[in-house]
Parts: C-alpha cells; structure tokens; sequence
C-alpha cells in the first residue's frame, strides 16, 4: 500500500521541463559551463519553422560551445549555411 501511494507522488510530481518559462530556461542553460555543450542533439520532427527558430538556436548552442564541439545533430532543418557557421566555430 505504502509503494503506491510513493509511484502516485512521484508520478504527480513530475513536471514537464518544456514549459518553464523562457527566462527561466535561458537562466538555467546560461550557468552551465561550454564542456557541457560538447555535443548537441537539436533535430526536430521534421517540421520546417517559418522563422528559423531552430537555427536561431543553433547559433546560440554553438557560440556556448566555445570551441569544443564535438558532436551535433541538426537533423530535419541543417542548412548549407548553417553547417559553414559550425564549422568556422
């Protein structure tokens, strides 16, 4: 009965991460250091964004990387220009 009871809290007590508040996940994302952003996985579903929200990200996670990427997924909305970008980096 006790076991339950616990997997009920637990399971009522996850939260889905994709809906903090913007500011909130940018503060997150901001205090980690670039080893973390050693690799990259950003593919999408496969749907193509009108504004480019996909690849105004990538640059973003790339200039964090400060150099030390060693891995990334751009699946589904990588550009040939895009791909230049993250090389030169």
């Amino acid at each position: 009965m006790l076991r339950r009871k616990r997997e009920k809290s637990t399971a009522a007590g996850t939260r889905n991460w994709l809906e903090l508040p913007w500011d909130v996940t940018a503060s997150i994302l901001s205090r980690l250091d670039s080893s973390t952003w050693r690799s990259i996985d950003m593919r999408n579903s496969g749907e193509r964004d009108k504004d480019h929200v996909h690849e105004k990200m990538c640059v973003h996670a790339v200039g964090r990387c400060c150099g030390y990427l060693l891995d990334i997924n751009i699946e589904y909305f990588g550009t040939d220009e895009l791909q230049f970008y993250i090389s030169e980096r």
